[in-house]
């Protein structure tokens, strides 16, 4: 749990996080998982062209379901691109090719890397769209 501070707003939030899908193949997120949702974080692997490919499939099934939610996308593996300005350009010609999402983060679950980060800037972003 995180304690959120807005200007003068001070804020206790538990988020509940679901990892729901994981797969590799073509097929969009099932509606039903996401129904109800406050915020998204679409998770891609860097490593996997196909990942980062069907960004666009997902964002476009989850904002069919969900027209009002912050919702993040996570770069991940982001510890196995050695070249700095290579993710950067990564990050960015994503944020630009895909307008609804509010956020890009380059992120590696083994290492930690913004991953707290992004949980935080979500739970900022649900509180400030309710």
């Amino acid at each position: 749990m995180w304690t959120l501070s807005a200007a003068e707003l001070k804020v206790d939030i538990q988020l509940m996080i679901w990892d729901i899908e994981g797969n590799t193949t073509d097929k969009p997120t099932n509606p039903a998982y996401i129904m109800g949702a406050h915020g998204l974080v679409i998770v891609a692997d860097c490593t996997r062209e196909k990942s980062i490919a069907n960004i666009g499939m997902h964002l476009e099934e989850c904002r069919k379901v969900l027209k009002d939610v912050p919702i993040f996308l996570a770069i991940n593996k982001s510890d196995l691109i050695k070249d700095e300005d290579k993710l950067k350009a990564l990050l960015s010609g994503l944020k630009d090719e895909y307008e609804a999402l509010e956020f890009a983060y380059a992120t590696s679950a083994k290492e930690g890397t913004n991953v707290e980060t992004m949980f935080i800037e979500l739970a900022q972003s649900m509180i400030a769209t309710r």
